[in-house]
């Protein structure tokens, strides 16, 4: 339960200070704030949490690397393609991890103490999180440069849950429409 605190902190924190910022200030302010909140959201969750994840030091990382190129060029763009970066990531690595034959999600699950019917849709959800991932960080390449910081602020954090659940549904839906079970 922590852990899921700690992601949420993670997704929304520097986003909602990076769009409040760009409103207020100009792009650079607000890409320096972004990299700031994320530092201090680190600092935060080894105080609230005694822990701070990995993802949150991977996070911080590509932010204040994508933040200093943004700073460096003096355009934003590079901090905004920080979803679509990471998404592609996460899915490549998922994929690759699928191919070898090793579940990402299977160690988290065991954490958690799940029961074998559960344990039965785990490759169902792995592989489609993973073509999701690809998906959405392949629109999240495009959303940056045609659209506003609100939309994508919105994309970023609550649209990526939403278009999962959609996703899920609809490949869920499609491939018992086959004949497939989409849990094997």
């Amino acid at each position: 339960m922590k852990s899921q605190k700690s992601m949420q902190l993670i997704v929304i924190i520097p986003v909602i200070a990076y769009t409040i910022l760009e409103n207020l200030y100009d792009p650079k302010t607000a890409v320096i704030g972004g990299v700031i909140i994320s530092a201090i959201e680190i600092i935060a969750e080894k105080i609230l949490f005694k822990h701070v994840l990995k993802l949150a030091y991977l996070n911080f990382f590509l932010i204040l690397a994508l933040g200093g190129v943004s700073i460096f060029q003096d355009n934003e763009i590079w901090f905004k393609l920080f979803p679509a970066i990471t998404s592609l990531f996460v899915g490549s690595y998922i994929l690759f991890q699928i191919k070898r034959g090793n579940s990402v999600i299977s160690e988290f699950m065991e954490l958690m103490n799940t029961d074998s019917e559960q344990k039965k849709m785990i490759p169902f959800f792995e592989r489609e999180m993973a073509y999701f991932s690809i998906w959405y960080g392949t629109l999240m390449i495009f959303v940056p440069f045609y659209f506003s910081t609100s939309v994508w602020a919105v994309m970023k954090v609550g649209g990526s849950f939403v278009l999962f659940l959609l996703h899920i549904f609809i490949r869920g839906w499609w491939l018992k429409r086959k004949g497939h079970d989409p849990v094997q």
